[in-house]
């Protein structure tokens, strides 16, 4: 008897939950259908961004959807194949008796100047809108091969170079030698607007690419984003810092200098807006620095580091590394470049050992210790 209420008690309950379960089951169903619509709403529309993004610029960024070769590893490749043929050149100078490796018009801290991360940011503009560029089969890797050609290039020139020689006894006497030169033009992303006449959306892209925020996550830090070696210094600085600076400081034409330079220290580097008041490089930083003070420091209408150094060297404007007094320049030469002296960089000293200057795309305005004392070919004071 007790196993028969059982089973009634068991009966029941299961007809009730049939009863539930049929009563519930259309507002389940359509309670899954609305996660299922949820799920699409939210899945249906990342597919759409992730899909687009792949066949965007920004690519580049992304996680490869293939295995093996990249648009990071190819683009070394040429690029180290471009290096090899021009050192290649340079090492088989037969017939001169020196040779020489010019980077043509170079502006910059780097030893060995390189456009690497320009070359991937102009392929991904001018081949992946719309198009999986960073899939490296046998086309893309023919486009990329062509924006290298396009940006990297050598011609060679020779000269006469007169270098001194000391013979056994200690003579110096001045002997003339031919020169092969080597000069390499590496165009930059800015460069290649103009060449591959890129529309204000596609320059948008470039910019955007080519920010420290951006090629940061490759690993790039500007252009000469060594920096010249040293402390990369500070990129921000009170007024209370900035007029215990000045306060050390007596002439006044000096003062106004150093005013100037300290308070330009965190701006942002550009050499396409060097002259907008609102970002510098480093010649456009010591430019304005003395026009602040009534000194123009311009040669034959040139305001680069090297057109600088030339007009004040040619003026007897020069000093000793000893003898630096605040507003003075510091030029440097990182590389053969085939302007003045090799010059490539400037700073302005600000006194107790320091200079302010622009570095980089990623460091814009520093202050921070002279560095690169080696690299220091003329010191001027206007």
């Amino acid at each position: 008897q007790t196993d028969s209420v059982a089973k009634l008690v068991k009966d029941l309950i299961v007809r009730k939950a049939i009863t539930w379960v049929k009563a519930a089951a259309p507002i389940i169903g359509l309670v899954l259908l609305l996660l299922v619509l949820v799920v699409a709403m939210i899945a249906v529309p990342v597919i759409a961004v992730i899909a687009i993004l792949y066949n965007s610029p920004f690519a580049l960024f992304l996680p490869p959807l293939e295995s093996g070769d990249t648009v990071q590893i190819v683009t070394s490749a040429y690029v180290q194949e471009f290096n090899r043929d021009v050192n290649t050149k340079v090492n088989e100078h037969t017939g001169y008796d020196l040779r020489e490796l010019v980077y043509v018009d170079y502006e910059g801290m780097e030893e060995t100047p390189s456009n690497y991360y320009d070359i991937m940011a102009v392929y991904m503009v001018k081949h992946g809108v719309g198009d999986t560029a960073t899939v490296m089969n046998d086309t893309s890797k023919g486009w990329l091969q062509a924006v290298v050609n396009d940006m990297c290039s050598y011609t060679t020139s020779t000269g006469t170079k007169d270098v001194e020689e000391t013979d056994a006894d200690g003579n110096v006497t001045t002997v003339t030698k031919s020169v092969l030169y080597v000069n390499v033009t590496l165009k930059s992303y800015r460069d290649m607007i103009s060449v591959y006449g890129f529309n204000s959306n596609q320059v948008e892209m470039l910019e955007q690419i080519m920010s420290p925020e951006f090629m940061g996550q490759l690993g790039y830090a500007g252009s000469g984003s060594g920096g010249g070696g040293g402390s990369p210094g500070v990129s921000s600085m009170t007024e209370d810092e900035i007029n215990a600076i000045l306060n050390e400081i007596t002439d006044s034409r000096q003062k106004t200098v150093c005013s100037y330079a300290l308070h330009r220290v965190g701006f942002p580097y550009s050499q396409d807006l060097r002259d907008s008041g609102n970002y510098y490089d480093c010649s456009s930083l010591a430019y304005y620095s003395w026009k602040d003070a009534g000194v123009d420091i311009s040669y034959g209408g040139a305001t680069t580091a090297a057109a600088e150094a030339q007009g004040l060297d040619e003026a007897g404007k020069t000093v000793a590394f000893d003898e630096l007094q605040p507003g003075d320049l510091i030029f440097y030469s990182f590389t053969s470049n085939g302007r003045y002296k090799n010059i490539s960089h400037v700073a302005v000293y600000v006194g107790n050992g320091k200079v302010v200057e622009a570095l980089n795309e990623s460091l814009g305005v520093v202050y921070r210790d002279v560095a690169s004392t080696g690299k220091i070919v003329v010191i001027g004071r206007p």
